[in-house]
């Protein structure tokens, strides 16, 4: 389901709160609990929108008008926390409970596996740890680095190892 809402008529402005609601009360329908929430819908969304990272500049709410003339909503920060509470639903709670614990350190889940943003030397997580312990000016060489030679989930300073096979017949 996208959030660019289509409307006959004029556009009605979408309401995060109403359409997180919507979600929440989907779920609840079906016997699934997410940990921590809040059981009224209402309160759930607002929650978890408290919890996620705030609407970035680039994330606005825009009246746009489709090739027949019809005007619709795109708010990009809605579609992002849309999609953000049905994967917080799918995690085990004890997945919820870390990006719960993250997000209150303020590094924010954007939807990854936890093998990314958490549990690994190299995840989310650890690298934002490494880069507010060491300070951006120090972190930021050494990660463009790791990144032009793609050795993500390699150990810091060491050069990965290739394994050469020689007589190798086609």
């Amino acid at each position: 389901m996208s959030f660019s809402q289509r409307a006959q008529g004029p556009a009605q402005k979408p309401n995060p709160i109403a359409v997180l609601s919507e979600i929440v009360y989907g779920y609840q329908r079906e016997g699934v609990l997410a940990y921590e929430m809040p059981s009224d819908p209402q309160g759930a969304a607002k929650w978890f929108m408290g919890r996620m990272e705030p609407q970035q500049r680039y994330e606005g709410l825009k009246l746009n008008r489709g090739k027949g003339g019809e005007e619709f909503w795109e708010f990009p920060y809605l579609e992002r926390l849309c999609y953000l509470l049905k994967k917080y639903y799918h995690l085990p709670d004890c997945d919820q409970a870390v990006v719960l614990g993250c997000c209150d350190e303020k590094v924010f889940w954007h939807g990854e596996s936890m093998d990314h943003y958490y549990n690994n030397e190299h995840s989310v997580y650890n690298e934002v740890m490494i880069m507010r312990e060491q300070g951006i000016k120090k972190y930021q060489p050494e990660a463009v680095e790791m990144m032009k030679s793609m050795n993500f989930g390699m150990e810091r300073g060491v050069e990965p190892s290739v394994a050469v096979e020689e007589d190798v017949e086609f």
